[in-house]
Parts: structure tokens; sequence; C-alpha cells
């Protein structure tokens, strides 16, 4: 076979392998969603509203040029989504947030990093 056959090859399979690792590690809003939701037995109306906060949040850090820094975008915009979704919230919904928040290590790890 052609050296610069196989090399073509390759060079289109680990692209594509690229572009699919990528695709797979955006986050996705919806399971965000579902998430809270589960845990914050929302209404169909909270989640309508915290799904459009997510989805906000996360249009405008799709021209990022990697995964790290799409999650650096996401990471800004933290405060701001986690206070919109309060005012979506009950008081006690709000209050359950905030133990979820405190308790999750990966929520303690970046508030170290910033």
């Amino acid at each position: 076979m052609n050296t610069n056959f196989i090399a073509f090859k390759t060079f289109i399979f680990a692209t594509c392998l690229l572009m699919t690792t990528f695709a797979i590690a955006q986050p996705h809003p919806e399971k965000m969603v579902e998430r809270i939701a589960e845990d914050l037995n929302l209404s169909e109306e909270q989640k309508s509203e915290i799904l459009k906060i997510h989805e906000q949040a996360a249009s405008q850090c799709q021209n990022a040029e990697s995964k790290k820094d799409h999650h650096k975008c996401m990471r800004k915009q933290k405060d701001s989504i986690d206070s919109a979704t309060k005012d979506v919230l009950t008081t006690e919904q709000q209050t359950k947030f905030d133990e979820i928040k405190a308790s999750h290590p990966k929520h303690n790890r970046n508030k170290s990093r910033n």
C-alpha cells in the first residue's frame, strides 16, 4: 500500500476520533437539569426555566476552542447560573440546593481554583 494513503487514512481516523470525543465531552444542559429536578423535586415549569438558564450559558461557551476552554467559560458563569437558578426555586428548594452544592467535592474544588 502507498505510504501516503496509509498516513491519510490514519489522519482521517484520528480526526474522527477526536471530533467524537469532543462532542461526547460537551455538557448536556438537559442531563444537568434532570439531576437538579430529581434532587429538588422541581415542577415542569421550574425545569423549563432552569433548562433555559443552562442552555443560554452553554451557548455562550459553544465557540470555545477546547474542552478546557469550555469548562473555564462555564466556571466563569457559575455564580450567575446559580443565582438565576435560585430565583426559580422555592425557599425550601434553595436551602437544599445550597446544601447539595456545599457537599459536592467538585464544587468545593472549583472554588479553590478561582
